[in-house]
């Protein structure tokens, strides 16, 4: 399915391909917009309350809610709403009852999602909402599966967001999230790849809450008050409505890990919190990694390594290609160029150095804004020797940045996220102005004093809002139309007489009135 855009009102299980599977769905994708805004019914009540009865949805961006089986799919369908449970590929992973006794389990294998956006606005005091990257809510199994959406996000209180699945009391083996997460509402549980994580017993089953030979490797970001959060796993263990610990609720998670750099979390409930790519081989943290994961005699060596590379799965029908990602090894820092590298291991048949895309958020998750895109070799922009690097300008102090590459064969690449930028650490030196900026005005010149060239730089405000380039390099500079209301300021490097890199800046100046009228 293509182009897909859905809307619901009511209270439904929704999804591009099906609402609910019970059966099998295989090689099957969707791509499109799932809105799933749904009103509250305020002429029904609550039987033990006078409150409204909240109208609850769940969207999927290929299947609402399933007890079936998932395999070789994938989703790129953005989800915006107030569903409570929200998956890009799969709202719910769940189990059913069946009138014979028995419990049947969703398992999802070998499928993965890619959506530009996973969101939700769902807020309800006494419920909780459940949003992932693959999926909201697991109870079933997820194997040999990921998400890289752009964002999954949730703004409502008590909400579960995580990377991979919003919560877990199922199975996730061999799987991994690039994907940022966020919650902006209060008590929240945030994990990279799973927000709540719990073992759970019910009718004489156990939900183990298992997390095995697993990765998150996105931005995690909790701004409201009273969050649970964690590089790997949010929260793990089941709370009752007094807020003490279940006994026996604990899941686990072996031989897993998230990236406390990219994270920007130093700890986690479960997991281990490492930085970089780690070993290229079934070593070290992933040296129990070559799992028998079909039930058949044998390893199935589900994982492709690379240099520069996190591990990449090639297992099933799973195409390495669409997994390759571009590479910022560094941690960018004011003064210097953050550089992209590819992945090797004879992976990539093409360059991806026709044209890069550069972008940078506060948060790594949203507020992405283009720092450039041109053609390598067109002059006169932010790259070092083409546009495959990008100089760190003072403004961008602890933004992240991203990067997009389109290859000679004309598909776009896309970057892991950058570890916040570090401020420049070197000497500093005052620049003076010789003239014009006492009072700076559009179609009015100003000066640096000396004869040395210095880059311009126009914000929004004095605290390096909306800042950019303007020209990269001139003594003098008139303004224009543009940067009327507007603050400006120069700078430059230059190496001092104890021949150190040194950033001579000037301060602030503006804002910039209107051109003078003519009498």
């Amino acid at each position: 399915l293509r182009k897909v855009n859905i809307r619901t009102q009511s209270h439904a299980a929704m999804g591009a391909l099906a609402g609910g599977n019970g059966g099998i769905i295989q090689g099957s994708s969707a791509a499109g917009i799932l809105n799933s805004n749904v009103a509250n019914d305020s002429s029904r009540v609550q039987t033990d309350s006078t409150t409204t009865l909240v109208v609850e949805t769940s969207a999927g961006g290929l299947v609402g809610y399933n007890f079936g089986s998932i395999a070789n799919s994938h989703a790129k369908v953005g989800i915006v709403g107030n569903a409570r449970v929200v998956g890009s590929l799969a709202a719910e992973n769940g189990c059913l009852k069946l009138t014979d006794g028995t419990v049947k389990c969703g398992s999802i294998a070998t499928s993965y999602s890619s959506s530009w956006a996973v969101s939700t606005t769902f807020s309800n005091p006494s419920r909780r909402s459940h949003v992932g990257g693959l999926v909201g809510e697991n109870n079933g199994t997820i194997t040999a599966s990921y998400s890289y959406s752009s964002t999954v996000n949730a703004t409502g209180n008590r909400a579960y967001v995580g990377g991979l699945a919003g919560s877990n009391s199922g199975t996730i083996t061999a799987s991994y999230s690039r994907s940022p997460v966020k919650a902006t509402g209060n008590n929240a549980v945030v994990g990279g790849l799973v927000g709540y994580n719990r073992r759970v017993r019910e009718s004489n089953i156990t939900y183990p809450g298992a997390i095995t030979a697993s990765y998150a490797i996105g931005p995690v970001v909790a701004t409201g008050t009273n969050p649970s959060v964690g590089g790997l796993v949010g929260r793990n263990g089941w709370l009752d409505w007094d807020g003490q610990e279940v006994a026996n609720s604990k899941g686990t998670a072996v031989d897993s890990y998230w990236d406390i750099g990219v994270s920007g979390q130093s700890s986690s409930t479960l997991g281990t919190g490492m930085r970089g790519t780690g070993p290229t081989s079934y070593t070290g943290i992933y040296a129990n990694w070559n799992l028998n994961l079909d039930g058949v005699a044998g390893k199935d060596d589900p994982w492709h390594f690379a240099s520069r590379q996190y591990p990449i799965l090639k297992y099933g029908a799973l195409d390495v290609r669409n997994q390759l990602q571009l590479y910022i090894p560094d941690v960018p820092a004011v003064g210097e160029t953050a550089r992209i590298s590819w992945p090797v291991g004879g992976l990539l048949t093409e360059s991806p150095g026709q044209e890069f895309i550069w972008e940078r958020s506060a948060d790594g998750v949203t507020g992405w804004t283009v720092i450039r895109s041109r053609p390598a070799g067109i002059g006169g922009n932010r790259y070092d020797n083409g546009s495959s690097r990008l100089l760190i300008e003072p403004y961008e102090t602890n933004q992240r940045f991203r990067v997009r590459g389109l290859s000679n064969e004309r598909s776009w690449i896309p970057s892991y996220i950058s570890q916040p930028a570090r401020a420049w650490s070197g000497p500093t030196a005052t620049l003076t102005f010789a003239s014009g900026h006492a009072s700076p005005r559009v179609g009015q010149a100003i000066a640096i004093s000396g004869s040395d060239n210095v880059k311009w730089i126009r914000c929004d405000d004095t605290s390096d809002n909306g800042c950019d380039v303007i020209v990269r390099s001139a003594t003098g500079y008139t303004p224009v139309a543009a940067d009327q209301g507007k603050y400006l300021y120069a700078y430059r490097y230059y190496n001092n007489a104890q021949s150190v890199k040194t950033m001579g800046k000037t301060g602030y100046i503006g804002p910039v009135a209107a051109a003078a009228t003519t009498p």
